[in-house]
């Protein structure tokens, strides 16, 4: 075996490297804080130098997130645009994707907003509070989140296309937009096994999109889900259940946020001015029309105003849009009056969030070194290999393929062909410190993660023994009130429990902690559950308040087909042959809040799911999109915000259902469509002066 191959596997020619990766990990914090204090101070002392008076502009765009990084690349072609971005620049730290979940969570690149304390969710999380992670700077949560593009279900479309009366919005009418964006890697397609539809896929785009180097324990997860009756497709074009391996937003192995691809391409264009860590806070409205023409922001202290001759784009985000448009007076006409607002327009903002609530099962323990072991794989070579080529186990964000299913639900409702259940495969080990990770990216309780990872920290009271499958192990399952080991009914099965069963105590004890192993997260992907926003004060500085109101759907059906899923990844991953093949066992330790249930029984997992469900953050439908006389559309179909004129929202809060996918891809897919809009509104202008309509690109 070479050095690669050794340094691969964690032979010790390179242990001598963990050392200097946990003390790197330890550092994250002040580095973080070191580039942020950095930037903002540097920012503070351009801004400064800057003419004040030079604040009239074609259009303003408030955020530089996943859509309005796009808005802004597309109509600063034609217009001049003021971009104002709450944020500064992106961390270089992001730009390695194994760094994805540990960077989570941290004040520098994270707004780190909090639910409110759930009732039917989020039990065993810190205060009952679901995490909220909302990118900071640059590329908004493109920069932070796990780089998964996905498009979506036809039907997701469809629905839209329904629901607003608008067939722009249907699968058909949106797949343009997609493809518009995308510059995808062929050459990437290195599985012969996977499914590959070219036709669905474009070049020459801004955005580089395609599958990533690494791929470990995938083909395994994928047999099994074709051993489950979920076929492997391409999951960016037409399918009905399916499963295949994880497209990032990659490009040369590093994380390609849409600062990298549409932001930064363009920074030489005149016609476009960004303002970082510009706070906007009011829009500003003329005439009985509610005419927006500027933006009212804080910027290093200083108040600010600027103005717009065509049209104010809020893209903050579903979340910080929403909560712009309430402190400008549109919102629901009793909240507002409560906080002292005066009420523009009464409009349901924030009163339609949806979320991607999910639990992990697991860990599944393995046989074969073929997870990503950060003791192990963070190596000398692996990082060599990723600074050299874009290769290697640091192009991984531990998203590694993904699967779509229908439950018994969608089947009930006559929707078979709508999965409304998700599993996003994790091919990661148990390192050591994968306890405060989780614990850090998610705010669970650091106490129970790290019972549930490293048990034999903990007294062994509290667990009895029982059958863990048709194999011969035994493994621990809670109990208070039942005696470690059962009474014997004679002599031969006294020796039997004292020969084999105890001896494997410290073997059940020691399964979890340093193995290889994988999880697999259930995602409820059409819930039914709604919740609200509202804000805490008129003080534009207070975070609002968040209640997505989790598990709280009027037939209490969310929950059971989280349940489902939950109980089907179990037994595809210990019973499909390719998982067997590599003696793929769920991990003995019971979650501990339910250890008082018989382990892998309806009622645990239903425990389990309700204590450990975290947010997947796709918030959503804050702002939602329907026809103008619906008393529960904030935009119409063209995002323009009803009761108003020149002001649109493009973000995921337009969302009036949210996709079945992850979040980032669509948004994309809406600021390709948003920007269009705003063209086609203002084509006769940009043909007077001899500009080229970005309909000649579709």
């Amino acid at each position: 075996m070479d050095l690669m191959s050794q340094a691969t596997f964690g032979y010790p020619t390179v242990s001598w490297f963990l050392p200097i990766v946990y003390g790197s990990l330890g550092a994250i914090p002040a580095l973080l804080s070191l580039f942020f204090d950095f930037d903002q101070t540097a920012d503070s002392l351009r801004s400064a130098g800057q003419d004040p008076r030079r604040n009239v502009y074609d259009f303003i765009i408030v955020g530089a997130g996943s859509a309005g990084s796009v808005v802004a690349n597309r109509l600063s072609e034609h217009f001049n645009v003021l971009l104002l971005e709450r944020g500064g620049d992106p961390n270089p730290l992001a730009l390695v994707p194994a760094l994805a979940t540990i960077l989570l969570n941290h004040p520098e690149n994270d707004y780190m907003y909090r639910s409110i304390p759930q009732r039917s969710s989020c039990l065993s999380l810190n205060n009952r509070q679901s995490s909220w992670s909302r990118g900071r700077g640059l590329g908004g949560s493109s920069t932070l989140n796990l780089m998964v593009y996905l498009r979506g279900h036809k039907l997701d479309y469809d629905n839209w296309a329904n629901i607003t009366g608008d067939s722009r919005w249907s699968y058909d009418g949106v797949l343009p937009f997609f493809k518009k964006s995308e510059d995808y890697c062929v050459q990437c397609e290195n599985n012969p096994n996977d499914v590959f539809e070219p036709q669905f896929h474009h070049k020459n785009g801004f955005l580089t999109v395609g599958k990533p180097p690494y791929q470990p324990l995938v083909e395994q997860f994928l047999q099994g889900c074709e051993w489950n009756g979920i076929p492997r497709v391409d999951l960016n074009g037409p399918y009905k259940e399916g499963a295949a391996t994880v497209t990032y937003t990659q490009r040369n192995g590093r994380r390609l946020s849409t600062y990298h691809a549409f932001l930064q391409p363009i920074l030489h264009r005149k016609t476009l001015t960004i303002e970082k860590y510009a706070y906007a806070y009011k829009v500003l409205f003329r005439g009985p029309n509610n005419e927006a023409y500027g933006i009212e922001y804080e910027r290093h202290g200083r108040k600010r105003v600027a103005f717009a001759t065509k049209e104010v784009i809020l893209s903050a985000g579903s979340l910080d849009s929403a909560k712009l448009l309430m402190l400008s007076g549109i919102g629901p006409q009793e909240h507002l009056h409560s906080l002292g607002l005066k009420v523009r327009i009464n409009a349901p903002v924030g009163q339609n969030i949806q979320d991607h609530i999910g639990t992990f099962p697991g860990p599944f323990l393995v046989e074969a070194p073929k997870s990503f072991n950060l003791d192990r794989d963070a190596n000398a070579i692996n990082a060599l290999r990723f600074v050299n080529n874009g290769s290697g186990s640091l192009t991984t964000s531990g998203i590694h393929a993904n699967a779509f299913f229908s439950s018994f639900r969608a089947h009930e409702e006559g929707n078979p062909e709508w999965p409304d259940t998700q599993w996003m495969f994790l091919g990661l080990g148990n390192w050591g410190v994968i306890d405060e990770t989780f614990a850090h990216a998610f705010n669970v309780r650091s106490d129970v993660l790290k019972e549930f990872f490293d048990p034999g920290n903990f007294s062994p009271r509290h667990y009895n023994l029982h059958r863990c499958s048709s194999s011969s192990n035994w493994f621990l399952s809670p109990s208070t009130n039942i005696p470690l080991l059962p009474k014997p009914t004679n002599f031969c099965i006294f020796l039997f429990h004292c020969i084999y069963i105890v001896p494997n105590l410290f073997i059940c004890f020691d399964l979890v902690k340093g193995k290889d192993a994988f999880q697999i997260t259930v995602m409820l992907s059409r819930p039914r559950a709604r919740g609200e926003m509202h804000l805490r004060s008129a003080n534009f500085r207070d975070t609002p308040l968040f209640n997505p109101k989790y598990f709280e759907d009027l037939d209490g059906s969310d929950i059971k087909v989280m349940v489902e899923g939950v109980k089907r990844a179990v037994f595809m991953s210990e019973n499909s042959p390719a998982f067997r093949r590599v003696g793929s066992r769920l991990s003995p330790v019971p979650f501990p809040p339910c250890r008082h249930l018989p382990f892998r029984s309806d009622p645990y997992w239903e425990c389990f799911v309700r204590h450990y469900s975290v947010s997947i953050y796709h918030y959503s439908g804050t702002t939602a999109m329907g026809p103008r006389d619906s008393p529960h559309s904030v935009v119409d179909s063209e995002l323009r915000v009803i009761g108003t004129k020149r002001l649109r929202v493009i973000d995921a809060g337009i969302m009036p259902t949210v996709v079945t996918v992850n979040t980032n891809g669509p948004v994309i897919m809406i600021g390709e469509r948003g920007a269009q809009f705003v063209l086609d509104t203002w084509d006769s202008y940009i043909r007077q002066r001899g500009h080229r309509s970005f309909n000649n690109y579709l």
